[in-house]
């Protein structure tokens, strides 16, 4: 049997070696190549998203420097894909109802991100949260003022008074552990020179800790003389009406008083 020739309309058209149409077809395939390389690099994006908690058991607070912090979350697709993508679409959540009491790691995966399903889950920053699931627990606290500055010469503050006196607060178990009291906000003195009432609020630096009774609180400031403390040496110790002789060692003493200034320092 005699082989098939080639037809001569492709021997017309088939590029010989080193042939100028040959390196034009490979100087494309190159640069489609390079072009879709660098498409694939900027098909990546992330979002900052606030990490959220979902089903907290109610008695059950979760607290720590990672319970309020942000994730960033990175996903890759076609450009046009990722264009669309808003912050909205992006969630970051970890479900407290599944894990025990106490101090958490959690390592943070595509189970823990929702995306739109046009886009592919890729990683989070930071990839590991720390926190703890504490128990919620309420309190009441003395409420003391924070006075500052100093009042008319010769005048300090000699009694006060809050009403109501306690304050009642909500907060982690742990933490309220280690409170004793809360302090108002900064009470000026400076240039009093008389009793005075103002308004003041509870304030505390722990962010886990919510005021449950919000006020109003007053405070009753009185003002007096400066006391004074003055240490008096060699004090007599005597027995009176003693019907027997008496002999005491020793026979003198050390006393503190305290007072108003104009009295102690006489």
């Amino acid at each position: 049997m005699n082989a098939r020739r080639p037809s001569p309309l492709l021997d017309r058209y088939r590029p010989e070696p080193g042939s100028v149409w040959l390196f034009v077809l490979s100087l494309a395939l190159a640069a489609a190549f390079w072009t879709y390389t660098v498409s694939e690099a900027k098909s990546v994006k992330d979002v900052t998203v606030p990490l959220q908690f979902v089903n907290v058991p109610g008695e059950f607070m979760v607290v720590g420097a990672d319970a309020r912090r942000t994730i960033t979350v990175e996903f890759m697709g076609p450009p046009d894909m990722l264009k669309r993508v808003r912050e909205e679409d992006v969630d970051a959540r970890i479900d407290a109802g599944k894990l025990e009491p106490g101090p958490q790691a959690v390592e943070l995966g595509q189970e823990h991100v929702r995306l739109p399903s046009s886009v592919a889950f890729v990683r989070t920053f930071p990839k590991v949260v720390h926190f703890a699931l504490d128990r919620r627990q309420t309190e009441n606290l003395p409420l003391r003022p924070a006075f500052t500055g100093r009042a008319q010469s010769g005048l300090q503050v000699v009694s006060w008074t809050i009403e109501p006196a306690t304050v009642q607060v909500e907060g982690p178990e742990s933490a309220l552990r280690k409170v004793k009291q809360l302090s108002t906000q900064p009470v000026p003195l400076d240039g009093r020179g008389a009793d005075f009432e103002t308004p003041v609020v509870p304030i505390f630096s722990d962010p886990d800790l919510s005021v449950l009774s919000p006020g109003p609180y007053t405070l009753r400031a009185v003002l007096g003389e400066k006391r004074a403390q003055r240490t008096l040496a060699g004090v007599p110790v005597r027995v009176l009406h003693a019907k027997l002789p008496v002999s005491l060692q020793p026979d003198s003493i050390k006393v503190m008083v305290e007072g108003p200034e104009s009295l102690v320092r006489k």
